[in-house]
């Protein structure tokens, strides 16, 4: 009896070269997605390190978005990164773009350089 239920146990297995190889995969993915976080600060949104004043851009286009007008496609919000602006097209501008969404946390991170961006982002990646 007990030889039967071990049979059906093992039967039921993966292989052991499958199990392997959907390791292996999910190991590749999960580096890959780590270097995408990683690089998500500084590469996926480059206009971030563009503007001296970012932060009092992000103030501004707070204050006109709580205010009810539309931030979205405009200049000044090439400083926020391209999915906050995607979703304000997608969504409501002013909800997005508003003090309800962004924090003061992410305000200060938009205008920090490349370089302090590069560092917390490490720092948060691997903490």
């Amino acid at each position: 009896m007990t030889g039967q239920i071990m049979n059906a146990t093992v039967g039921n297995a993966l292989n052991p070269r499958l199990s392997g190889l959907l390791w292996g995969l999910l190991g590749i993915f999960l580096i890959g997605y780590g270097l995408v976080a990683f690089n998500a600060g500084t590469k996926i949104a480059p206009a971030l390190s563009t503007s001296a004043n970012a932060d009092e851009t992000v103030g501004y286009i707070m204050a006109q978005a709580d205010q009810g007008m539309s931030m979205a496609n405009t200049p000044e919000a090439e400083v926020l990164p391209f999915w906050i602006n995607l979703i304000a097209r997608l969504e409501s501008s002013e909800y997005v773009h508003g003090s309800d969404s962004i924090m003061q946390t992410e305000q200060h991170f938009y205008a920090m350089g490349e370089t302090k961006r590069t560092v917390l982002s490490t720092h948060m990646m691997l903490g």
